[in-house]
C-alpha cells in the first residue's frame, strides 16, 4: 500500500498538467501547479487551482489558499469512517543561475498520517527530462500498516509522523517537480504532506545570483510542526484539519 500511494492521483495531475498554460520563468519554462482531491464514491474535483471537499464522509485539501493569492502547497486528507478519501498536489520548481551548473537544494518537509486501517502520505521530486524520481518520502498509519520488506530506493519509508530532509544536487535553469499525495481507506484516519525547499544556504552565500522560482503563485513557505502525536478517531480528525490549515497561515505572516 505504501509504495502504491506515489502513484495515487498521477494520472489524474498528468492529465491536468497538460491544460496548464505554462509560465515563463527566465529561460525556464514551469508548468502551473495541479490540484485535485475525491471524498468516496464523489466526482473528484481538480484543476489549476486549489480544491477542498467536504462531505459526512470526510473531508480533503489540496492546496492552500493564503493571502494576495498566493497559494501553499499542502495537501490533507480526513475520513470519518470506512471511506477513501485523496488528495494530490503538482507543482514544479527551477534553479535560476547566470550559468548551467550545479546546486544543491534541500528538500524538506512533514508527512503525518494515523487512522484505524489504512491511511498514507508522500511527497516526491521528479527529473522532468527523463520522468525519473530523485527523493521519494512516504508514511503510512501506525495501526496496521508497515514499512515493505523491500526497502524503496529512493528514499524514506516510515510510520506515522516524519520529518524528512535530503540534498538534491539540481542542474540549474532546468524544471523539477514535486508531487505530493494523501490517501485514508477503510477507517477514520488522517494524513497529510507539507513540503518545503531552498537552496543549501552556504551555497547560495557564495552565489547570490542564484533563485528558486516556482510554478506560479506558489507560497514556498516553512511547513508546520509536527505535533507530539495525532488524535486517530472521531471528530478529532476533523478539527486537526482546521487547525492546521489556521496555524500555517499564522506561521506564514510571521515569517
Amino acid at each position: 500500500m505504501i509504495r502504491d500511494l506515489s502513484r495515487l492521483l498521477v494520472f489524474t495531475l498528468t492529465a491536468a498538467a497538460t491544460l496548464s498554460s505554462p509560465v515563463h520563468a527566465a529561460t525556464v519554462v514551469l508548468s502551473d501547479a495541479v490540484y485535485g482531491v475525491q471524498v468516496d464514491n464523489y466526482s473528484p474535483l481538480g484543476g489549476n487551482a486549489p480544491v477542498s471537499a467536504n462531505s459526512s464522509l470526510g473531508s480533503a485539501q489540496a492546496g492552500l489558499p493564503a493571502s494576495g493569492g498566493e497559494v501553499i502547497p499542502f495537501v490533507e486528507a480526513n475520513a470519518s469512517g470506512p471511506d477513501e478519501v485523496t488528495a494530490g498536489e503538482s507543482y514544479q520548481f527551477a534553479v535560476l543561475a547566470p550559468a548551467n551548473t550545479i546546486v544543491p537544494v534541500w528538500f524538506s518537509g512533514n508527512l503525518q498520517a494515523s487512522g484505524s486501517l489504512a491511511a498514507g502520505a508522500s511527497a516526491q521530486v521528479f527529473s522532468l527530462g527523463g520522468n525519473t524520481v530523485l527523493y521519494r518520502a512516504t508514511v503510512c498509519s501506525p495501526a496496521t500498516c508497515l514499512p515493505t520488506a523491500i526497502p524503496d530506493p529512493y528514499g524514506p519509508q516510515a510510520v506515522g509522523n516524519y520529518s524528512y530532509e535530503t540534498v538534491l544536487n539540481v542542474a540549474t535553469n532546468t524544471a523539477y517537480e514535486i508531487q505530493l499525495n494523501t490517501r485514508i481507506y477503510g477507517g477514520p484516519g488522517s494524513a497529510i504532506s507539507d513540503p518545503f525547499v531552498q537552496i543549501d544556504p552556504a551555497f547560495l552565500a557564495a552565489n547570490l545570483g542564484d533563485t528558486l522560482e516556482f510554478s506560479a503563485g506558489i507560497d514556498n513557505v516553512s511547513p508546520i510542526p509536527l505535533p507530539p502525536a495525532l488524535p486517530m478517531f472521531g471528530s478529532a480528525l476533523l478539527v486537526l484539519g482546521a487547525f492546521a490549515r489556521h496555524w500555517r497561515e499564522q506561521c506564514r505572516h510571521n515569517i
